[in-house]
């Protein structure tokens, strides 16, 4: 199998490179037991033949997902990998208070926000988390 360019790519790629109607995709918790052990799990699964890897995102009402992982979920909240939790009801208006909030920030800014999250949709785990911090620090630094 080729290497694929974005994630969208690697996605089709896993689903035609064998011919077959399903891939190997496992589920794991981002964060859980550690960052540094969902990553180690990440490439174990990778090395052992997944085609691609659901990487679950912590949140607080995993209500559809059911107790293991919502118990996960909570475990990698409580570790801090998730810095900001809201109820439903606060989703959109948050959403809006972020958005406004880059919108007031100068335009190479944004294109550097932009740029980031489209790169580390790709990166491994650690290096994502890497990248988000320096992101985090320009726009707070920005005017």
């Amino acid at each position: 199998m080729s290497v694929a360019a974005t994630g969208i790519d690697r996605i089709a790629a896993a689903f035609a490179s064998h011919g077959k109607r399903a891939a190997l995709m496992p589920y794991l918790m981002g964060g859980y037991p550690s960052a540094d052990a969902s990553a180690e799990a990440g490439l174990a699964a990778a090395a052992a033949g997944a085609d691609l890897i659901e990487l679950g995102i912590p949140f607080s009402d995993p209500l559809a997902d059911g107790p293991v992982i919502h118990s996960a979920a909570t475990d990698a909240l409580a570790r801090g990998f998730v810095d900001e939790v809201l109820p439903r009801a606060a989703l959109v208006s948050r959403t809006e208070e972020v958005a406004r909030t880059l919108a007031s920030r100068p335009a190479a800014t944004v294109r550097a926000a932009k740029a980031a999250v489209w790169a580390a949709v790709d990166l491994p785990l650690a290096e994502g988390l890497r990248r988000e911090q320096e992101l985090a620090a320009l726009a707070q630094s920005s005017p």
